[in-house]
């Protein structure tokens, strides 16, 4: 009985510091540079893949595999406004076509497609909640 308390005590140990993300905050990225280091210091692997149009979006952006399976495709406005306007356009017909999770934060909007949990923790962290 004493050694399934303590096998139970150590697995809600590990589960605990398994929950915790040591994710370093990404609050002031502002840039797609910015966004990409951030991904580094928190050892994400980043390939750049190419350049990516939608065409929901008047900007052109930079794709990036990520840990060799997901991919982030960032688009980075000129102005934080001009990104706002897009944002707002992105509602739950354009995912349900388009697919992936969209986040925004000034003059970025991102696309996410896969599906790593802590990669997506990251960008909520630096962008802000996914869109819709």
């Amino acid at each position: 009985m004493n050694r399934s308390l303590v096998l139970l005590a150590a697995a809600l140990l590990c589960a605990a510091g398994c929950l915790s993300a040591p994710f370093r905050m990404g609050r002031d990225v502002k840039t797609a540079d910015a966004l990409v280091a951030l991904l580094h210091e928190n050892g994400f692997e980043t390939d750049h893949v190419g350049l990516v149009r939608l065409p929901h979006l008047t900007e052109e952006g930079q794709a990036y595999r990520v840990i060799g399976a997901d991919v982030i495709q960032v688009f980075e406005y000129a102005h934080a406004e001009q990104a706002e306007s897009e944002a707002r356009r992105i509602d739950g017909r354009l995912l349900h076509r388009a697919g992936g999770a969209y986040y925004h934060r000034g003059r970025l909007i991102v696309r996410h497609l896969g599906t790593n949990g802590s990669l997506g923790l990251v960008l909520a962290d630096a962008l802000g909640p996914r869109l819709v």
